[in-house]
């Protein structure tokens, strides 16, 4: 990694924001981007929220009513349940830009060349005079404050702050008043004030080859002389490779003849350290890089039927833990929200439900009816904080918070399944994620999508209580027993997974929501035969209307369907098509040919992130009891190898492939478990380890069960 590291620098020839170079920390994104002699930083942070707007739920949002509304046909009555409660002009919560810092090169000065250092966290800008060239360094820290400093500029470079309330018309539509200057020869900044929340401020000092700026939230009462200055270039650079030295020493390694896999990897952790930092806030769809002339696409906002998932994950197998748990925290806080959505939903006092998009207050963001039931978000979350709590053998956080948690999101689960004649449960009202969107047949009985997360819970429950000695709840068993695992139907090759009962995955879908059994909830067992034919079946749909995160989940998928090179070649396409210049991860290609929609202006992280978890499953993953090696590698990689990842149980793995042939592995866990395993396709085998204990497995790859 290190040698990778080392040589790896992200240029790009700044010319405009969406291909700008991201740098972040502790809650700061800045873009760098700009043409000819001037270079713009764009500033955002993660944690500007106008919380005005937004829909509370109520008691007229009860499941009885809206599925009798459904079962009629009613969109008048659903468009009634969920009309939006807000104010004029104010829809939505959203997170504000902040402002922009622009560097004005002396006339006859240009920029040449931008790089950033993954393992300083340090961004250089070459710029080139008349008679002499200039390395300008910058860099950012967040260890005591949001600071971003720079030196090496030359003479007469003039630097100016510009709020965003001049730059982004959004603002000042939703009623934010105009912003405190603070003007001086050496010290400028502003100060925004906000109607319902504390402001911000963005303050830059001048220094004789540079700058030091500061970004902060402000108290309730502070005076413009009271803003802080910020740091000195050496303290936030020594800051900087302080926090990114700390960061890297146990990343797992990986190596692979691949400098686009190595390039997803490696960037993609570097961006993961910069938007998960513990100290900052848990990252929205952009993370903390917040553009500085409009408010952000989707409000910014959380959302969990993928997004925030796939933005936590790769902290999993990483061994950062610290930065998964400080989500969780959030979610946490919101638990009264959580019970009381569920009272008014499903009538029960010992539930949590989560809507699909929510501000960092769990204010649900709109009216769009199917995410606002979809209950599998809080399943989905549930599982995640389980998978966490395995990954980082942290039973106590299991006892004290996940089992709970568990346990209430699937008691609103069992409120709303029905239970026929022979004793059989059904879920008569489910959705699947974006299918149909909120048209009023975008629902159906037992959709595959829901089964599965019901099923998940159940399954974390039982080896929750196995982990913390409790006793397995009837109810769970019963679940188990009498709910479908998956609704399936008639395909061009035989039985296939549904969508929900009659309903086949019968046009291009982005969300592959039907086979969540597969990944991420480890429900459905990949060799069934009705799972070949669904995968026919969603290959010949085609990709042309994916977005970003699509990719990396099908990458995930085709991974566990033993199609390695299906595996990687997804992800060298979203490398390909859904990447600028600069790596920023887009949510839709720029141009026509790999989707209908060509769009280059929204950012979001978390096909980046999805994509950083991809790559590490190529090399090893586990889903449930059963822990796979080299599954994803395609046969042309000869040499392969991992260093310090992480799996569930506390597990820490480092393996190597040679030539081809032979396979040498080392696993540590924290527990006492036995897996099954599998080697590249090889005949599966039990793994025995005991806490503390190293295992070493050595063997030649002679394939009987390879499908690839």
């Amino acid at each position: 990694m290190d040698i990778f590291l080392k040589e790896h620098a992200v240029d790009f020839p700044l010319p405009t924001i969406h291909e700008g170079l991201m740098a972040g920390c502790g809650g700061l994104g800045i873009f760098f981007w700009g043409g000819g002699r001037r270079l713009n930083l764009s500033v955002g942070m993660g944690d500007l929220w106008d919380h005005r707007g937004g829909m509370s739920w109520g008691p007229e949002q009860n499941f009885a009513d809206i599925r009798a509304a459904l079962e009629k046909n009613d969109e008048e009555t659903i468009n009634r349940i969920f009309a939006e409660k807000t104010l004029p002009g104010l829809r939505r919560p959203t997170l504000l830009p902040l402002g922009r810092v622009e560097v004005l090169f002396p006339a006859g000065w240009r920029l040449e060349r931008a790089a950033l250092d993954l393992l300083t966290g340090i961004v250089t800008v070459d710029a080139s005079g008349k008679k002499e060239q200039r390395r300008v360094r910058f860099a950012l820290s967040g260890s005591q404050g949001r600071h971003f400093a720079c030196t090496g500029l030359p003479e007469k470079t003039r630097v100016k702050v510009i709020p965003s309330y001049e730059l982004c018309p959004d603002m000042a539509a939703r009623k934010i008043a105009p912003p405190q200057i603070l003007r001086g020869k050496k010290r400028t900044g502003f100060r925004q004030e906000l109607p319902a929340d504390n402001g911000a401020a963005m303050t830059l000092l001048r220094t004789p080859e540079g700058f030091c700026g500061c970004c902060c939230r402000l108290p309730e009462k502070t005076g413009a002389s009271d803003l802080p200055c910020g740091d000195t270039y050496s303290q936030v650079a020594r800051a900087s490779v302080n926090w990114w030295k700390k960061y890297w020493k146990d990343i797992p390694r990986i190596a692979i003849a691949d400098k686009d896999l190595l390039r997803l990897y490696y960037l993609g952790l570097y961006k993961f350290g910069c938007m998960t930092d513990p100290a900052a806030p848990p990252p929205g769809l952009q993370g903390s890089w917040i553009e500085d002339f409009s408010l952000p696409p989707w409000q910014g906002d959380y959302h969990f039927n993928i997004n925030f998932q796939m933005c936590l994950t790769p902290g999993l197998a990483a061994g950062k833990f610290e930065h998964v748990r400080a989500a969780f925290d959030l979610l946490l806080s919101w638990k009264e929200l959580m019970s009381r959505n569920a009272r008014f939903f499903a009538g029960i006092g010992d539930g949590y439900m989560l809507p699909h998009a929510v501000d960092d207050r769990c204010t649900c963001m709109g009216k769009f009816w199917t995410g606002c039931i979809d209950h599998g978000c809080a399943a989905w979350i549930g599982h995640l904080m389980f998978r966490y709590c395995l990954f980082a053998a942290d039973t106590a956080f299991l006892k004290q918070e996940v089992f709970d948690f568990l346990k209430r999101v699937l008691n609103v689960f069992y409120a709303m399944m029905e239970r026929d004649e022979e004793g059989k449960l059904s879920l008569p009202v489910s959705i699947s994620p974006e299918y149909n969107a909120s048209q009023m047949d975008a629902w159906g009985k037992n959709a595959s999508f829901q089964l599965a997360a019901v099923h998940a819970v159940c399954q974390d429950l039982m080896e929750s209580a196995r982990l913390l000695d409790e006793q397995v709840d009837s109810l769970w068993l019963d679940i188990e027993e009498n709910l479908p695992q998956v609704t399936l139907c008639s395909g061009p090759a035989g039985e296939e997974i549904a969508l929900w009962e009659g309903q086949a995955l019968d046009v291009c879908h982005r969300h592959h929501s039907h086979l969540a059994g597969i990944t991420p909830f480890g429900t459905i067992a990949p060799q069934a035969p009705f799972v070949d034919n669904s995968d026919k079946t969603w290959t010949a749909r085609g990709m042309g209307e994916w977005a970003g995160w699509s990719f990396p989940w099908a990458s995930s998928l085709r991974t566990r369907l033993c199609n390695p090179d299906g595996a990687v070649m997804l992800l060298k396409l979203w490398n390909m098509c859904y990447t600028n210049q600069a790596g920023t991860s887009l949510y839709m290609p720029p141009f026509r040919g790999m989707t209908l929609t060509p769009d280059y202006s929204v950012m979001q992280m978390d096909a980046e992130m999805g994509c950083v978890t991809a790559v590490s499953e190529l090399f090893a993953f586990c889903d449930r009891k059963e822990i796979r090696f080299f599954q994803g590698i395609p046969r042309r990689f000869r040499d392969v190898s991992f260093e310090n990842m992480r799996l569930p149980y506390g597990i820490t793995a480092s393996g190597r492939m040679r030539d081809g042939k032979s396979v040498s592995i080392t696993l540590v866990s924290q527990m006492d478990i036995d897996l099954e395993a599998v080697i590249a396709g090889s005949v599966p085998f039990t793994l025995c380890l005991r806490k503390g204990k190293p295992v070493r497995i050595s063997k030649k790859l002679i394939s009987v069960t390879d499908k690839r």
